[in-house]
């Protein structure tokens, strides 16, 4: 009996463990459909949708929006694999080389197709078999009910959602998930590695466009750091992805994120009280607040944003990083929302007739106190320097919910510009 619950409890942990390696696309090698190999780790860092097609069926025409999704989308950040399958009332006959004539002449189909498979039954395919395995994805069981069911994949290789086969490929569902924030990694000058979000303007793939567009950097608190590349997102992302916004204030947004032993500005978090005291009035930058500052350069580098419209903005530790960095770099920002932040009052002579402020904090802050951003404001006011601040009466430290909230707060911010 002993031996039994023994190999019962190895099994199980096997399992579990071949469940937790599998959980991303990238173990798979798939042939494309002129017979070469296919690793799907060339997929890295890219959102996928793994679509199985069909050439004599109904749902056929949907190559036709597949193309378009692809010529609107595609390139560094997504791609579409087809897979043929002959699995449903026989409607995929063809050999591969037929295949590719149908789709090619019919369709002009130009994204990755690969060799003809059988997505069902005993003989499905490895990679479909953990498409529609939860015990393999970790997510979801989806047996394939028909030709063009569509499973999208996320930048981290894992699976996200299964979309039915006659939902259209341009469908809302899907737009929305192509157009919401992409999982990144950013390679620093010293080999350093900085995990951040982008956000682009809606139906714009950066390498194709020539529209120059404003760039967001928002800094996130204390509560958010870690490795995760997802918590980051916790305060003031949906604020960017609401469809009113988008429209009306197309940009460049980035969620950078800090590793759980920094502190953004600092090397690590101070003791006690988040006051002025702990504010050196001169101090070398940290590493991590280097790499957010390489990862804008990129960005401008990139031509693709307008070096006029920058703009930098924090709650809490990130207030603290948004003050930060417009002292450090005031020639690079256009403007600085820091909301319950703080900066030794001195630093920010630096700014003046440069950078364009709008403080925000409340006055019940128990955390970071709103004395901080009340000494910032007299000296940037005493200094001659373009600023306002909103205080929120009986707020605590989550005052960025008001901040937010202010119906003016994009109109204020999209309206600031580098003066020549």
């Amino acid at each position: 009996m002993k031996h039994y619950l023994m190999s019962l409890l190895l099994l199980t942990a096997s399992a579990f463990a071949f469940a937790q390696k599998n959980d991303q696309i990238y173990d798979f090698t798939v042939k494309t459909i002129d017979g070469a190999p296919f690793s799907l780790k060339a997929l890295k860092g890219k959102k996928v949708m793994i679509v199985n097609v069909a050439s004599k069926c109904g749902l056929t025409p949907q190559y036709k929006q597949l193309q378009e999704l692809y010529e609107e989308y595609g390139g560094e950040n997504f791609v579409i694999l087809g897979f043929p399958a002959n699995n449903f009332g026989s409607q995929e006959p063809g050999s591969n080389a037929e295949i590719k004539t149908f789709c090619t002449a019919n369709y002009g189909v130009t994204f990755p197709m690969m060799e003809k498979i059988s997505v069902k039954g005993n003989d499905i395919a490895p990679l479909y078999e953990w498409l529609t395995k939860k015990a393999l994805n970790g997510v979801t069981d989806a047996e394939v009910a028909w030709n063009f069911q569509k499973f999208l994949i996320d930048e981290s290789g894992r699976l996200v959602k299964v979309i039915p086969p006659k939902t259209a490929p341009k469908s809302v569902e899907i737009l929305e998930w192509l157009n919401d924030y992409m999982a990144k990694t950013f390679i620093t000058a010293n080999h350093d590695t900085l995990n951040y979000r982008e956000l682009l303007p809606i139906g714009n793939n950066t390498k194709q466009q020539s529209q120059k567009y404003p760039l967001v950097l928002f800094m996130h608190g204390a509560g958010e750091r870690g490795s995760d590349n997802v918590a980051q997102l916790t305060h003031g992302s949906r604020m960017y992805t609401n469809p009113v916004n988008r429209e009306k204030y197309p940009a460049v947004v980035l969620f950078p994120q800090c590793p759980a032993h920094y502190f953004w500005s600092l090397e690590k978090r101070p003791e006690g009280k988040l006051d002025a005291s702990i504010f050196p009035s001169d101090y070398q930058i940290s590493g991590i607040l280097q790499a957010v500052k390489e990862l804008v350069d990129h960005y401008i580098q990139s031509g693709n944003v307008d070096p006029d419209r920058i703009y930098v903005m924090g709650i809490s530790m990130g207030g603290m990083a948004t003050f930060d960095l417009a002292c450090r770099f005031p020639d690079t920002f256009a403007a600085a929302i820091p909301i319950c932040g703080g900066i030794h009052p001195e630093r920010l002579k630096s700014t003046v007739g440069k950078v364009k402020f709008r403080i925000y904090h409340g006055d019940k802050d128990d955390v970071v106190p709103a004395e901080n951003s009340r000494k910032a404001y007299m000296a940037l006011k005493q200094y001659g320097a373009s600023v306002e601040y909103i205080e929120f009466v009986g707020f605590g430290h989550n005052s960025w919910d008001q901040a937010f909230n202010q119906p003016d707060f994009f109109s204020w911010l999209f309206a600031q510009k580098k003066d020549k």
